[in-house]
């Protein structure tokens, strides 16, 4: 009898236990103190009830008869605790981050490599729908699409010969997640903002990237209007001139930042659909840089042209 109970309170506690990581990985984490003072009730709602369970006479009590009431008192127990969770689960800090749950703290932690390498998939898919796709037949493309630079060398499909999609992808990715990671330490941006980071690097180069306003506005914390010093930059930091594909791209990548597109829903865009329209809807007054349009015409546009979508092309499920 003494041993049920004991394993009992055994599964009862470690249940306890794990329902509060799980709810805190489910939440983004409870404040501290919050966890603390939760973590206190619960070792004081399990020190009362071995109180408890020490009054009960034990030699009196009869197997079959009295051993499910204990039982309950367990699961009743478990699920006060389960309840007062969920009812003090949140706190002001906790309710901000409720709105951005997907925030990235850039750094070199392994968080943040899992996350990149995560995020990658749409970098992968917003290229090809940027930049298309030759040869969709092989998978192993979705690794190369306008992604075909290691440690700024250029490589072949050749290099990646007898490889998974996910081998080939970390081997690139590694590349700009060192490069993010080295130029933005500290910064928080969503995975949106991620991937688009990625990508204005991917388009500009290393150097320049690292050369960039767009760069050193997100250095300095002025993540608002950032987007709107996107340009494309020579190693030598001087501004490329731009013809019309280039300021049609970057129109692209300023939505994308400013959240007008979604990075899951070009997928399913047909590829270069954004060079059908022109520059006079894309901007105002010929001003590239700070008058963006945006509009339902100019979304039903990008999704509805004919052609092939990045899902279709690399051929996803």
């Amino acid at each position: 009898m003494l041993a049920i109970l004991a394993a009992f309170i055994f599964a009862g506690y470690w249940l306890v236990k794990g329902a509060i990581a799980l709810s805190s990985l489910t939440w983004d984490g409870i404040c501290w103190l919050g966890g603390q003072w939760l973590w206190l009730l619960g070792a004081a709602l399990l020190a009362l009830f071995i109180w408890a369970l020490s009054k009960v006479n034990w030699k009196n009590v009869k197997v079959g008869k009295n051993v499910w009431k204990y039982i309950l008192w367990i699961l009743a127990l478990i699920a006060a605790i389960l309840c007062i969770i969920f009812c003090f689960r949140s706190c002001d800090d906790k309710e901000g981050k409720a709105e951005n749950p997907d925030v990235v703290v850039i750094d070199n932690s392994k968080d943040f490599e899992r996350q990149f390498d995560e995020s990658f998939d749409y970098v992968v898919t917003t290229r090809a729908y940027l930049d298309g796709v030759q040869n969709a037949g092989d998978k192993i493309n979705r690794a190369l699409v306008g992604l075909k630079y290691v440690d700024g060398k250029p490589v072949s499909p050749d290099d990646f010969s007898g490889k998974t999609y996910d081998e080939a992808k970390r081997i690139i990715a590694k590349d700009w997640r060192t490069l993010v990671a080295e130029n933005l330490k500290g910064i928080e941006l969503s995975r949106q903002q991620l991937v688009t980071v990625t990508l204005f690097a991917m388009r500009n180069g290393k150097y320049g990237f690292e050369k960039s306003d767009f760069l050193k506005a997100l250095q300095e914390g002025r993540l608002a209007d950032a987007d709107k010093l996107m340009a494309l930059h020579k190693a030598s930091g001087d501004k490329r001139e731009l013809r019309t594909e280039a300021q049609q791209y970057l129109w692209v990548l300023k939505n994308l930042w400013r959240g007008n597109l979604k990075m899951e829903e070009l997928v399913d865009f047909p590829m270069f659909s954004y060079k059908t329209i022109s520059l006079e809807k894309m901007y105002e007054n010929s001003n590239y840089e700070n008058d963006l349009r945006w509009d339902a015409e100019l979304y039903h546009q990008l999704k509805n042209h004919s052609g092939k979508t990045p899902r279709e092309a690399l051929e996803l499920n």
